[in-house]
């Protein structure tokens, strides 16, 4: 399965604390055979990241390989490396 237009987001509400958020991802889904391809969802939360192999395995069990992100997240992202390193 394969997300497109993605971004890793918290779980949960504004209520709960920091220390306990966990991490989803968002975006759209494709070779998924529970929805049609496109569909946007939200995966159940990240247990392993690869960045360089560009995938995420959720505690389901999922394993989604990750395409393009969502341009804000993409803009986000980039800004936040470039503030840590300054």
């Amino acid at each position: 399965m394969k997300i497109q237009n993605w971004a890793m987001v918290f779980s949960g509400n504004d209520y709960t604390a920091p220390e306990v958020q966990t991490q989803i991802i968002q975006g759209d889904v494709y070779g998924n055979p529970n929805f049609p391809d496109g569909t946007f969802i939200h995966t159940s939360i990240i247990i392993q990241m690869d960045i360089k192999r560009r995938y995420v395995i959720t505690r389901s069990g999922s394993k989604y390989y990750l395409g393009r992100m969502k341009p804000e997240y993409a803009k986000y992202v980039r800004e936040y490396r470039k503030n840590k390193k300054g």
